[in-house]
């Protein structure tokens, strides 16, 4: 592209608003800048244009190596005119540069350059804007590290792509932020790695990132300080994509952040004293409104520790809202699992007289909603989540303390959870693919769930066994004071861990896993989903119990009501502890070990193949002659089914429309094959 076809797009793009953003006047001037000088240009040095531009002027850099820092003006754009790969503002210390408003209506923009430091820094920030309007368009932010910790100041210094300050309105687009590194802290001192963000607003501002990337964000390491012989302090530094606190709103569309990296644990011990690995967050938005769209988040990950922050792709908290559509999150680990810790480390072997502080945990999440007013999330895939360690989690989203969540036509897929025998319930879960712990009113709508796996117990700790992990689809945890309604659901494939064998010195085995279609306490109501084949995990080799799988289990205060599900292939179809109740009918039952336990059979439930129409390859749709065909509840207020068809359909061809059985109304007209699409980037 030559330069002049360059400008001549900028300004087709920016001509609406740049009267409103900049008070154009009747004629602005180009302040030109190049390396070589006059006469080939004005200026040789780039702030020396900006200071001598008034507002509406324009400074054109030519290709060339900048020296900063800059200070950019209200009114005064800043535009190379060959682009980010050929133009460069660099320096020694932070920020590069930094835009400060006189009043909220100035604004500023830079376009088409690549920002950088030359070496570690104090004050490692990339841009840092307060107030006013700023516009990055085309541009790149990288090699932004944080100082290392020293005795007189043992902690890592953060590192932050873009800051912005107070009521500053951040515009970010065609641009990419990338390789920002939080400090190391201090060895052998109590410190911890430096913090850092690709884009971090603070304030009541708002932030637009679109059609832009933000990859290669990691938090500083933690110290190396061992108070033995079981201590290990100090803390790895947090790693997040955006972080955004205040009222204002965050825009993320046609976004891509990735491989955000939690800083790494305290290592007191060659092998067991893990402790302290910093957070990683694609995106953290505390407070006011998120519109997430058409964007991904993959690659966010965190070492196992003890005392350690957990991966989230997305997390909500402070009363924030948020509406995320035709998302992907997925890759989102506690990593490497403890077995690939213990292999690849070249320590001393350990024995019963060494340090011993248990194999590290590692929680890893999707989307995570805590104390938010609300959340909409649909068409939407998250998959991948893993966290295979000793009593960890691995959720696809987790609500808790929302209002209204309305979760609906998603796919979340592949959970790997932890192990250590989590067999007791209510208790932490492995694997979920959708936890409800809020008190609000919660609709799971027209989701797909499948293979959610705990894993298998391991020795740890000089050989002592532990349990598989136990596992669920869906979770609906007590609610106190709200329900959820599930509907037209899929769950399928979900497992639980095996129990370890014997460790090293023979202290015995440990249970297998539980797996839970749907686990359920609290009021909660299920109509026309299809649960599909869960299986417990077996115990250790010599002692030790199997888990337990079931398509609904209803823990002691839990109160399961609705109609027309499929509960096919489990160990038991129903189960109803005691003191929980459950009013489920025109339920469909097949190849469970057996159909109920703790409750009676409902009049109108069926015992019957439902003929699907492939379930080996995972399509549950009914097929024609299914005895699940127009079986359901004859006044289910259910009006379409899990792919948006009509329901009641007269499958049957009785003449009379009736719901059938589970997630799919059949369609004598249209018997075809249908699977979630994959939405990617």
């Amino acid at each position: 592209m030559t330069s002049l076809t360059f400008l001549l797009l900028l300004s087709l793009l920016f001509a609406p608003i740049r009267a409103v953003l900049y008070g154009m006047a009747s004629r602005s001037v180009e302040h030109t800048v190049c390396p070589a000088g006059p006469p080939a240009c004005d200026y040789t040095i780039l702030q020396a244009a900006i200071s001598a531009a008034a507002p509406g002027d324009i400074v054109l850099a030519s290709p060339g190596d900048y020296a900063g820092p800059v200070a950019l003006k209200a009114g005064v754009r800043v535009i190379s005119t060959d682009g980010a790969d050929v133009t460069t503002v660099y320096a020694e210390d932070g920020p590069v540069v930094t835009y400060v408003a006189l009043s909220q209506d100035d604004a500023t923009e830079l376009t088409g350059f690549t920002l950088r430091l030359t070496q570690p820094a104090v004050d490692a920030i990339g841009v840092r804007i307060q107030g006013g309007t700023f516009a990055f368009n085309a541009s790149v932010i990288r090699d932004i590290v944080g100082e290392p910790g020293d005795p007189t100041h043992p902690d890592g210094y953060p590192a932050i792509g873009i800051l912005s300050t107070g009521a500053a309105q951040l515009e970010i687009r065609d641009s990419l932020v990338a390789e920002i590194h939080g400090g190391d802290g201090a060895p052998n001192v109590d410190s911890r790695g430096g913090d850092a963000a690709g884009v971090r607003s603070e304030g009541d501002g708002e932030v637009i990132l679109q059609d832009s990337s933000i990859r290669q964000v990691s938090g500083g390491s933690a110290d190396t300080q061992w108070q033995g012989p079981y201590g290990c302090v100090g803390r790895g530094g947090d790693g997040a994509g955006v972080w955004m606190a205040g009222a204002g709103e965050l825009t993320v569309a046609g976004a891509t952040i990735s491989d955000i990296i939690g800083g790494a644990p305290c290592r007191a011990y060659p092998i067991w004293c893990i402790s302290g690995a910093g957070a990683a967050t694609g995106i953290l938005k505390s407070g006011g409104h998120l519109v997430f769209d058409n964007s991904v988040i993959h690659d966010v990950a965190v070492e196992p520790s003890h005392r350690g922050q957990p991966a989230v792709g997305l997390m909500l908290v402070d009363a924030a809202t948020a509406e995320v559509t035709g998302v992907v999150i997925r890759d989102i680990t506690a990593h490497p699992p403890w077995s690939e810790v213990v292999r690849n480390l070249t320590a001393t072997t350990a024995t019963p007289d060494s340090p011993c502080c248990g194999s590290p945990p590692g929680d890893a999440i999707g989307i995570r909603a805590d104390i938010a007013r609300s959340l909409t999330l649909k068409a939407s895939v998250i998959q991948d989540v893993i966290s295979a360690n000793n009593y960890s989690s691995a959720t696809g989203v987790s609500i808790g303390g929302v209002c209204d969540a309305v979760i609906e036509h998603n796919r979340i897929e592949g959970l790997l959870g932890g192990f250590g025998g989590q067999r007791a319930y209510p208790a932490p879960i492995a694997a979920v693919g959708i936890w409800d712990q809020s008190a609000g009113n919660v609709l799971l709508a027209a989701n797909t769930l499948r293979d959610v796996t705990g894993a298998n117990g391991q020795s740890w700790c000089y050989g002592s066994p532990s349990g598989g992990g136990s596992v669920a689809g869906i979770y609906l945890d007590g609610a106190a004071t709200g329900s959820a309604r599930a509907q037209n659901n899929i769950v399928a494939e979900v497992h639980g861990g095996d129990g370890d064998s014997d460790g090293n010195w023979g202290w015995g085995d440990a249970d297998g896993g539980n797996a839970f279609a749907i686990l359920l306490g609290g009021n909660h109501a299920l109509y026309h989903n299809t649960l599909f084949h869960t299986t417990a995990g077996m115990p250790g080799e010599d002692m030790g119990n199997p888990g337990e799988a079931s398509g609904v289990h209803v823990i002691a205060g839990g109160e399961a009501t609705g109609h027309s599900n499929a509960l096919v292939g489990h160990g038991v179809g129903l189960v109803v502890e005691s003191g929980g109740t459950s009013t489920l009918d025109y339920t469909g039952f097949w190849i469970n070990g057996k159909n109920h336990e703790g409750v009676k059979p409902n009049k109108h439930e069926i015992d019957a193949n439902p003929n699907f129409k492939d379930p080996d390859a995972g399509d549950l749709h009914l097929t024609q002659g299914s005895p699940f065909i127009d079986a359901g509840y004859p006044r289910s207020m259910i009006r379409e089914d899990i792919d948006g068809d009509p329901r009641p359909v007269d499958g049957d061809g009785d003449g009379v429309a009736l719901a059938d059985i589970g997630a799919d109304e059949y369609l004598p007209s249209l018997n075809f094959s249908f699977y979630l699409p994959l939405i990617g980037r």
